[in-house]
């Protein structure tokens, strides 16, 4: 879907009057236009993921300090090693400069979240797990890597129970140059709702509507997701969605790949449909915006996101989360031809 700072790039050749051969664009006519779902069973593509971005911090042992967001706390910690303000144009890009890969002070990072249910197999998603200690609900936690999250980098290890309440994740970071406080990750098969500055971990809907998911318990996922529903057959038959955010919408009919839906007027044609049920799943491609975006940005609309975007400040920062519009945002609308 494009927006304000989308492009889009046309290359045109010269056209063709219909008596030479050109094509000639006619709209199709339709005899019969049906909405025939306003919720669907979902599958998620990857696991839920609740975002863990704000920590109270302690420096070797020091007094800990409030509760901030992570990329503060780095600032302070930058400060700290360096004896400088920060300054993000004042850095050394690692790669031309010597690392310290033997850091000797450790930072002790204290995150809490509240849970609405019990959860046994959720996973640790985190960066630097070689210079990580972790503790969970005063449990010692192995930094045993099984798996990956969206990057290389960032890896995951089996957490304990979650429990009904309050939940607090310890990790202690050997901090120098060669590592940075980043977000966390929590994954399972759970639900997040998100409001303002709070995340709660909770059950995942039954169903979705056709509306944002962030505020379905899915607040910060970005993966895949498939929408599955019924139709009835009999005729050539084109769906059509008029509203999503997202990358791309596929389409597949009992199975079988029918094409994508993208670019207005966000119609595809399915063909000749038999008489009787048929199964739509529409799969729509995620993107990383609620996961991984500026969240903090009070400003919707930036000419350019680079660094300093995740790093506002006054007016232009917030503490609430500020999410954006994710999922197919109006119900299916399924046209038959005449």
């Amino acid at each position: 879907v494009c927006t304000v700072s989308s492009s889009l790039l046309l290359e045109l050749s010269p056209g063709k009057d219909a008596e030479d051969g050109g094509y000639v664009y006619e709209e199709p006519k339709y005899s019969k236009a049906v909405y025939p779902a306003h919720k669907t069973d979902y599958t998620l593509e990857e696991p839920n993921v609740l975002l863990l971005d704000r920590a109270a911090y302690s420096w070797n042992g020091e007094e800990e300090s409030e509760t901030l967001d992570v990329l503060k706390i780095d600032e302070a910690l930058t400060e700290k090693l360096t004896g400088k303000p920060y300054s993000r144009r004042n850095r050394v890009q690692p790669w031309q400069m010597p690392l310290d890969k033997n850091p000797k002070n450790t930072v002790t990072l204290r995150f809490k979240f509240d849970s609405e249910i019990e959860y046994d197999g959720a996973h640790l998603a985190l960066e630097y797990p070689e210079f990580s200690k972790v503790t969970f609900n005063g449990e010692n936690v192995p930094v045993q890597p099984v798996g990956h999250y969206v990057d290389d980098a960032i890896v995951t290890i089996p957490l304990p129970k979650i429990i009904k309440g309050e939940n607090t994740l310890t990790v202690d970071l050997r901090y120098s140059n060669a590592t940075s406080v980043e977000a966390y990750y929590i994954l399972g098969n759970f639900g997040v709702d998100v409001h303002g500055y709070y995340a709660t971990v909770t059950n995942l809907p039954e169903k979705l509507y056709f509306e944002s998911v962030t505020g379905q318990s899915l607040g910060f996922y970005g993966g895949n997701i498939k929408y599955s529903f019924k139709i009835n057959g009999g005729g050539k038959k084109t769906l059509e969605i008029s509203k999503y955010r997202g990358a791309v919408i596929k389409v597949f009919v009992d199975g079988e790949e029918k094409g994508y839906i993208d670019f207005p007027p966000h119609r595809l044609s399915l063909g000749e449909l038999a008489e009787g049920e048929h199964t739509v799943d529409l799969v729509l491609y995620g993107n990383r915006m609620n996961t991984f975006g500026q969240l903090h940005k009070t400003n919707e609309y930036l000419a350019y996101t680079g660094p300093d975007s995740w790093r506002t400040k006054g007016r232009f920062w917030t503490d609430e989360y500020q999410l954006t519009r994710f999922g197919i945002l109006t119900a299916p609308r399924l046209l038959t031809e005449e």
